[in-house]
């Protein structure tokens, strides 16, 4: 269920930041200011993978499960407190449980759980709203 998802600590700008799930939406809240900022236009989710890229001073949020506990593969662009869907056509399969780090310009996705349970060890980079698969 959505309750049982882990919160997730990120370093952006020298601040500690929670990311964590409640009724209203994802919750980003600055431990050093205490300032909570919450994103409502994102659909619920857990196991998601999740990013900073200070370059581009975002996070990217990837795949998860949704409330039914079907994978996804979307992509979200969050800044400022907004979501914004990012559509692509050569975007990985929809997964669970991936790990996200920050590139200069994007990210890399490593691994993760697809539909089915499959352990997933590809790895993806994601720059200038293109991805491409590693070897």
């Amino acid at each position: 269920s959505l309750g049982e998802d882990r919160p997730r600590v990120l370093l952006v700008k020298g601040d500690f930041i929670i990311v964590y799930l409640d009724s209203e939406g994802l919750v980003f809240k600055n431990i050093t200011s205490g300032k909570t900022n919450t994103v409502k236009d994102l659909q619920k989710r857990t196991k998601y993978g999740l990013t900073y890229t200070p370059a581009l001073d975002s996070y990217f949020l990837f795949g998860g499960t949704d409330e039914m506990d079907i994978f996804s593969n979307d992509l979200w662009h969050i800044k400022n407190g907004l979501a914004t869907k990012i559509v692509n056509e050569e975007a990985p399969s929809p997964r669970a449980s991936c790990r996200l780090l920050p590139t200069a310009k994007g990210f890399i996705l490593y691994g993760g759980v697809e539909t089915g349970g499959n352990l997933s060890n590809e790895m993806w980079r994601y720059e200038e709203g293109q991805w491409e698969q590693m070897e």
